[in-house]
């Protein structure tokens, strides 16, 4: 039977934002204790208009503002929407998070990447005490694009999220992260009876262990077929060789994608 401590449902979303003639819209979540705030966006939304990006003057800051030029003029239109939309989705969260206790002008949020390469927030104003600007930039980021969706998880814990449409996997390709104990187990596990369960298990199995790899996001340790899952305590566990930490997963699936959401789960001796 299916443990429904290792799946999570998107409920009615907390606040829907229209933004470049597009809607994105944000879910809370409390997923082993640890509050979360999930923005998605569905690409079937696609902004037809990507010059609008800097009719936002007070959106952007300078640095930004060069960027998104630079995805114009070099004609990469795809990758600029999702940056924007992205960044887009961190700056109305991190409002929304910090809704009571003031308001962030949208162009003093910064998107940095920190020395593993991960997303860091940075807030670049005199006007807001040291305490929240602290708070602030102590914010855990994680994204994720798939050909349907984009996503963004904002949080104090360290998180890791993948999603991916749901497809089949060649043989060449799956033989390399899927390993047979850990597909039987999962299958068994949540009981999913329909005819491509196969592609679904396939899909969470790589999403699972990408979001792994986010958290510990070192690149000498990026060999995806090293990480290694588990159900244990009625949890999705996962690991990785010389990491003194597991990790739990929590999975949602939607409209023929697969979400996943990672959190350290406790240390362990190696």
């Amino acid at each position: 039977m299916i443990n429904l401590t290792i799946i999570f449902h998107l409920e009615e979303p907390i606040k829907r934002i229209n933004l470049f003639n597009s809607v994105f819209q944000y879910f809370s979540l409390n997923l082993n204790g640890i509050k979360i705030i999930l923005g998605e966006f569905a690409k079937e939304n696609q902004i037809k208009n990507e010059k609008q990006f800097l009719e936002k003057e007070d959106f952007w800051n300078k640095s930004e503002k060069k960027e998104i030029k630079n995805f114009l003029e070099k004609d990469q239109i795809s990758r600029l929407q999702e940056w924007v939309l992205a960044r887009s989705m961190i700056k109305y969260g991190i409002g929304y998070m910090f809704k009571d206790q003031i308001k962030i002008p949208f162009n003093n949020i910064t998107i940095e990447s920190d020395k593993r390469n991960k997303p860091k927030l940075k807030i670049k104003s005199k006007n807001i005490e040291n305490k929240i600007k602290k708070e602030c930039e102590e914010i855990v980021i994680s994204i994720s694009h798939s050909n349907k969706m984009i996503y963004v998880a904002l949080t104090s814990n360290q998180i890791g999220i993948d999603c991916e449409d749901i497809h089949l996997f060649s043989e060449k390709f799956r033989e390399k992260f899927v390993k047979n104990d850990e597909f039987n187990q999962l299958k068994s596990t949540m009981n999913i009876q329909i005819s491509n369960s196969r592609d679904i298990f396939d899909t969470i199995i790589w999403c699972i262990k990408e979001s792994t790899l986010k958290i510990i996001r070192d690149a000498k340790l990026a060999n995806i077929s090293q990480v290694k899952i588990e159900i244990r305590d009625q949890k999705i566990i996962s690991s990785y060789p010389s990491i003194n930490y597991e990790f739990v997963n929590f999975i949602n699936i939607k409209n023929d994608s697969i979400l996943v959401l990672t959190f350290i789960e406790n240390k362990v001796a190696i």
